[in-house]
């Protein structure tokens, strides 16, 4: 609620100055009998009425109101994250089994090649993974991998969610809430699973979501700008 200030209006009266002059001229004690002194008339200036003098008086101004912040549409900035990161973004991937870290990985996303560090138990392993296959580095060489390539694009199955909802957001941000079927993130199970998003403007910040497991599990992906934009290719070419 706004503070109404209100100056007091402060009466100023402005008397008439009322000059009378009077001027009464004592007989003699000996005065001509019969004759009457002639008495000086007595000017009196009539006073002039008061004159009341009041301060216009404070007008209340009401300020406008503010609108109230409309949310963005939380489908289609999340459409409109993913877009901007399909030409390539570098990544920070860190999976937390029961409160200590069970593995990293780091690495740049282009088209739909990957290129990545794991490092799992103090054991650091390089990978490239091409939609044509993918190669594990041993030693100073690329072997080749008989499994078909794996999903490491932490957002290319995160396009389709069953819902998705705006928790929180500010002029440029938002974090989002998005619910996915487990399959979607290559869990196990029936039950869906909720994904949160940090955006940035436009830009996909983190993704981060908790396992349906027994054991406490989360993964949290740190997006950013690429850090080596060269192209991923085959290693072995």
């Amino acid at each position: 609620m706004a503070r109404l200030l209100t100056r007091g209006a402060g009466l100023l009266l402005v008397g008439s100055l009322v000059t009378a002059c009077s001027s009464s001229e004592s007989s003699s004690a000996e005065s001509t009998p019969g004759v009457t002194a002639p008495t000086t008339p007595t000017s009196t200036d009539s006073p002039s009425p008061s004159a009341t003098a009041t301060a216009p008086a404070t007008v209340p101004t009401t300020a406008p109101a503010t609108p109230a912040p409309v949310p963005p549409d939380g489908p289609t900035l999340l459409q409109q994250a993913f877009d901007q990161a399909a030409s390539g973004y570098h990544f920070v991937t860190t999976a937390t089994v029961n409160g200590a870290v069970e593995s990293a990985a780091e690495g740049d996303q282009i088209g739909t090649g990957t290129r990545l560090t794991v490092t799992v138990q103090n054991a650091t392993l390089g990978y490239i993974i091409l939609p044509e296959g993918s190669w594990i580095l041993e030693g100073d060489s690329w072997k080749e991998l008989d499994d078909p390539p794996p999903v490491s694009d932490p957002i290319s199955s995160l396009r389709a969610p069953l819902s998705v909802t705006v928790t929180a957001f500010t002029p440029t941000s938002a974090t989002l809430l998005a619910s996915y079927p487990a399959a979607a993130l290559a869990l196990e199970g029936d039950q869906p699973v909720d994904v949160t998003f940090e955006i940035e403007g436009t830009m996909l910040r983190s993704i981060t979501y908790v396992a349906p497991s027994a054991i406490p599990a989360s993964v949290r992906a740190d997006i950013s700008p690429l850090v080596d934009t060269s192209p991923v290719v085959d290693p072995t070419v």
